[in-house]
């Protein structure tokens, strides 16, 4: 029921979210598309840019984060137009985010056992996350 895609791979300049939705609906306009993000996210989804096409583009899947109240995140995409473009994603939750793993390389800490061990050999390998990661 999956399938990975390499739109972004050969793409020049920043990526936006909005833009990889366009991108995957001209590919496959038959599709419907879920973009998947924790409640942390979510809640803060109006900071991105262009927050209404993605809602717009695609069902938003919600995932519950730890210290984030899921109500922050439905108002957020209630505000954004997007009242019934939202499932709830119940899961465990897990306390780890991809802004903590980022923040913790570029801190030159340790991510040993909250990425598998794969991971953190390419994040080392690439030299990825060297840079600071804005608050």
């Amino acid at each position: 029921l999956f399938e990975v895609s390499d739109v972004e791979v050969d793409r020049e300049g920043p990526s936006y979210n909005f833009r990889t939705l366009e991108l995957l609906r001209d590919e496959r306009p038959d599709h419907e598309f879920t973009f998947l993000m924790g409640a942390d996210a979510a809640a803060h989804l109006e900071q991105w840019r262009d927050p209404e096409r993605v809602v717009e583009l695609a069902r938003l899947g919600i995932a519950a984060r730890p210290g984030t109240a899921l109500e922050e995140a439905e108002a957020a995409v209630e505000r954004l137009g997007g009242t019934g473009r939202a499932d709830l994603i119940r899961m465990p939750e897990i306390g780890v985010s991809s802004t903590q793993i980022r923040r913790r390389v570029a801190q030159g800490r340790p991510v040993r056992y909250l990425v598998p061990g794969p991971v953190a050999d390419l994040i080392a390998e690439r030299g990825l996350y060297r840079e600071a990661v804005p608050a």
